[in-house]
């Protein structure tokens, strides 16, 4: 996915993400497109801050897939009423925000 997704405007930062993805840093796709987003927002890329890029990209964030299913089931339980009067016209996506 790097050598297929990476902006060109990143190829002297290349270097910098395939560390990030050796040291463990960078583990989902998601993260790999935020590293991306961050880096090519910031005007230096020669001298890249390292807590800024790691909270961007959301290293050292864990959630388990018991933590998602918790969440999941919590919204369904929270708009069950709505979901069951609505059926397949309930936007679903405002379950995301």
């Amino acid at each position: 996915m790097m050598s297929t997704k990476c902006p060109e405007i990143l190829q002297n930062c290349e270097k910098y993400i395939v560390d990030k993805i050796i040291k463990g840093d960078l583990v989902g796709k998601a993260q790999l497109e935020a590293s991306f987003e961050y880096l090519v927002k910031i005007e230096d890329r020669s001298n890249i801050n390292e807590k800024e890029f790691d909270h961007a990209c959301g290293i050292g964030i864990v959630v388990t897939e018991e933590e998602i299913k918790t969440l999941i089931d919590s919204l369904f339980d929270k708009f069950k009423e709505e979901i069951e009067e609505k059926k397949w016209n309930f936007d679903f996506s405002a379950l995301l925000h």
